[in-house]
């Protein structure tokens, strides 16, 4: 273990970085240099307390550090990169820089440092760009010193142009070739442009189902050499769905590519960024996308069938569901019904009985709703499963919920009115007589009834004469009260 301490002026941030370091014992092993960080490299050199040994130990994990905490965002790559590097100098100090061009200006990728003869890379290292990397270049320096016969002058390779996969370090090559001191053995070179495999696919805590009956479509987050690997309950370990190699950059996958795959299991899929199977760097691979096998659920024979409400001025209204299927023996069908908000727009759970997560029979294959309803725009999810479901359950909010629209409306109200009437023609004639004209349901009958006496009593229901119009005739001197109403007993509103 080294003791740091801080006799010269060091900056904030390289004492914030060193105490850091010492308290999580980072100087017990062997590393070489590696670091795009020069200002964190400048001042670790100038620490008169560590040797030239734990220099190296420390900046190749402040280049760790720095680069752990990258994130996808912007313009996202993958450098796979191997590389033994050495030099003729014998006072050596030097460096081997790769880069890529942006609006005219370098912006270093990664640098490979050192203050002895040999230094080795083999790393896997995401970054990110503000804008596409559309060429690359190199730099190889050697610094001059009393002991050293190399130059000071760097060596810079010309621009070589990239468009999101290069597997090509001839650029390197000839940059390091360029110096005098340097040289280099790269075994490895793959730069290649990445998306995050979660946000691609819209991968979340609701989207996270496989239907066993469908097929489902994966993008992948690279158009260079991938491999596809999967991992179910029955595997040991990972396994290739895709070889290392150039496939499609959309990959359809249904039950039957897992074998042994069951319904209520996890499918873990993940892309290989690497040719190498079982390589052990984790930014060689994707994030990991976890899904979760689900059954299909009956599917609907037609539209939904929506029952307006009874009358006018009810809420009585419900719909039936037609299936392809019956339940099967432990399946249940879990339906959430959701109402348009007439003020915002936006479709709401119903509070009360808007939510049946167990329901086990059908009737000849349907399904009617229970519960009344107002007249309005509807939205309904269901899926079925097996075992209990809660309301908040995830897999009751995944994408293997089916989704419908409704519309339930009112029954067309009952109206009537007087269209014309004529008094006794004699005294006690008692032939005078009430026209009226009605309106209903297109498939109900009107009927009336009158009170002579102020609504005490009144006659018994009689049915309108022709659809729409009738006559109430026989009629002697005096006040009538006159009910409208269909053959579903809803009257008309005055």
């Amino acid at each position: 273990m080294v003791d740091i301490n801080y006799k010269n002026k060091i900056g904030t941030r390289c004492k914030r970085v060193l105490e850091g370091f010492k308290k999580m014992n980072f100087f017990g092993g062997k590393y070489i240099i590696f670091s795009n960080d020069f200002n964190l490299l400048n001042c670790i050199s100038k620490m008169p307390v560590l040797t030239v040994n734990d220099k190296m130990k420390l900046v190749v994990h402040v280049v760790l550090f720095l680069y752990s905490f990258v994130t996808f965002s912007q313009h996202t790559y993958l450098l796979q990169y191997e590389a033994t590097f050495t030099t003729s100098s014998s006072q050596p100090t030097w460096h081997n820089t790769i880069y890529y061009v942006n609006n005219g200006v370098d912006k270093e990728i990664y640098d490979v440092t050192s203050i002895e003869k040999e230094a080795s890379v083999n790393i896997f290292y995401i970054f990110t760009t503000n804008n596409p990397i559309t060429s690359l270049k190199a730099k190889s320096v050697s610094v001059s010193g009393t002991l050293t016969s190399c130059t000071s002058i760097a060596s810079l390779s010309p621009i070589q142009t990239f468009d999101r996969c290069s597997s090509n370090s001839s650029f390197i090559m000839k940059a390091v070739n360029g110096n005098r001191c340097n040289n280099a053995l790269i075994t490895k070179f793959k730069l290649i442009e990445i998306e995050d495999f979660k946000v691609v696919n819209n991968f979340n805590t609701v989207n996270n189902d496989i239907k066993s009956c469908e097929t489902k479509s994966l993008i992948m987050p690279t158009n260079c050499n991938y491999a596809l690997e999967y991992n179910i309950p029955n595997n040991l370990d990972w396994e290739e769905l895709l070889t290392y190699g150039n496939n499609a950059s959309i990959v359809n996958i249904s039950q039957d590519d897992f074998l042994g795959l069951q319904e209520g299991e996890n499918l873990q899929l993940r892309v290989r960024y690497s040719s190498l199977k079982g390589e052990i760097d984790i930014n060689a691979y994707s994030s990991t996308l976890t899904y979760k096998l689900v059954g299909c659920s009956p599917q609907l024979q037609g539209p939904v069938v929506p029952q307006k409400t009874s009358c006018s001025y009810k809420n009585d209204g419900s719909f039936t569901l037609n299936f392809d299927r019956d339940l099967n023996s432990g399946e249940q069908l879990a339906i959430t019904l959701f109402q348009k908000n007439t003020i915002n727009g936006a479709f709401d759970i119903i509070p009360a009985g808007g939510q049946i997560l167990d329901i086990s029979t059908l009737s000849n294959k349907s399904y009617t709703w229970p519960n009344n309803l107002t007249a309005g725009q509807y939205k309904l999810k269901y899926q079925s499963h097996t075992g209990s479901l809660s309301g908040d359950d995830p897999s009751w909010t995944g994408n293997s919920l089916e989704t419908v629209d409704l519309t339930i409306g009112n029954a067309a109200p009952v109206n009537f009115s007087i269209t014309s009437s004529a008094t006794e023609s004699c005294f006690d004639s008692n032939d005078g007589y009430i026209e009226l004209q009605g309106s209903r349901e297109s498939d109900r009958s009107l009927f009336y009834q009158y009170s002579t006496n102020g609504g005490i009593s009144y006659s018994n229901w009689l049915p309108f004469l022709n659809t729409n119009t009738t006559r109430i005739s026989g009629l002697g001197k005096g006040n009538y009260r006159i009910k409208v109403r269909d053959s579903q007993n809803c009257m008309a509103k005055k």
